[in-house]
């Protein structure tokens, strides 16, 4: 039973370790998250200023100007992309390493489990062994 109780102990353990990496991945993922949200706040920001620029640089020439913001949103949604991108890799190294932690955790409860089964059979055997020598005694 201690065995038994230690097993479950252990089990509720990795468990509670198991949620608190989910929460920790979470929020991880929210900071990210916020951390591209600002960047790209910053980048439009960055964005209108050199539009503004271009406006009082070129006045009149719009061609030129409409080329210019063409070529700035088109980095804009590029940088964009890469900060979106870097974001999905980070979460899918998380996600594979909760899977891995997972996949030992289970591994770890498997033999525990197993263990626990021998020991069973094994005082199960004990159990009969010792029946049979007292019934033999008699």
């Amino acid at each position: 039973t201690e065995r038994r109780e230690r097993r479950e102990e252990e089990a509720r353990t990795k468990e509670i370790e198991a949620q608190e990496h989910r929460s920790i991945s979470a929020a991880h993922d929210l900071f990210l998250r916020h951390k591209v949200n600002k960047c790209n706040a910053q980048t439009e920001q960055k964005m209108q200023a050199w539009a503004q620029k271009l406006d009082s640089k070129f006045g009149k020439h719009n061609q030129a100007k409409e080329a210019v913001r063409l070529e700035l949103e088109a980095k804009r949604k590029e940088e964009i992309e890469r900060r979106e991108a870097r974001l999905a890799q980070a979460k899918a190294r998380r996600e594979r390493q909760q899977v891995l932690l997972k996949e030992k955790i289970d591994e770890e409860a498997e033999k525990l489990t197993n263990k626990l089964d021998r020991a069973a059979k094994s005082a199960e055997q004990h159990k009969e062994a010792a029946a049979s020598k007292c019934a033999d005694s008699i």
